[in-house]
């Protein structure tokens, strides 16, 4: 397993369920994953003007929805293991695999705090004219409990990127 940074800020080349079965269990406050989003499927885009394609590799390249499900559950389980009681787990993903990620965290009984849309400030265009510009990604923000108060919660990143906000914190 490679590893760069220095203590304290340290990031690791490794499977992600590998690294995070080393790790004690309920030992971690938040979990924030960017999992493949299941785009790589010979499309194109335009960059620069041209046609170009759209593949970032095999891996994230769907495997059909049984096995890419498969997946996402089996990384889910190692990200609970880990997680403290009162932690909170931060997801990203497009509509190709956000909702498989909702499911799984909903069976593994995490309740949705909030979905956050991730405004692309300046999507690719849409060359083959099939769907709608996709424009954004969506960061799901679950927790285990009900109990727990985030007050008046509020974290403005960028106008374009997303705005987080919780009027009344107690859910």
């Amino acid at each position: 397993m490679q590893a760069f940074g220095e203590p304290g800020a340290i990031v690791y080349l490794a499977d992600c369920v590998e690294l995070m079965k080393i790790m004690p269990p309920g030992s971690v406050d938040v979990v924030f994953a960017d999992p493949p989003y299941r785009l790589s499927r010979g499309g194109v885009t335009v960059k620069s003007g041209r046609l170009a394609p759209v593949d970032k590799g095999a891996w994230d390249r769907s495997m059909g929805f049984a096995e890419d499900h498969r997946f996402n559950v089996r990384w889910l389980k190692e990200a609970s293991r880990i997680l403290k009681p009162d932690g909170t787990i931060w997801v990203t993903g497009t509509h190709h695999i956000i909702f498989s990620l909702g499911f799984a965290l909903q069976r593994m009984k995490f309740k949705p705090i909030n979905l956050i849309d991730w405004q692309e400030p300046d999507p690719p265009p849409n060359a083959l004219h099939t769907a709608f510009t996709y424009e954004k990604a969506v960061a799901m923000w679950s927790c285990r409990f009900v109990r727990q108060s985030f007050g008046s919660v509020r974290c403005s990143w960028n106008a374009h990127i997303a705005v987080v906000s919780s009027a009344h914190g107690t859910l």
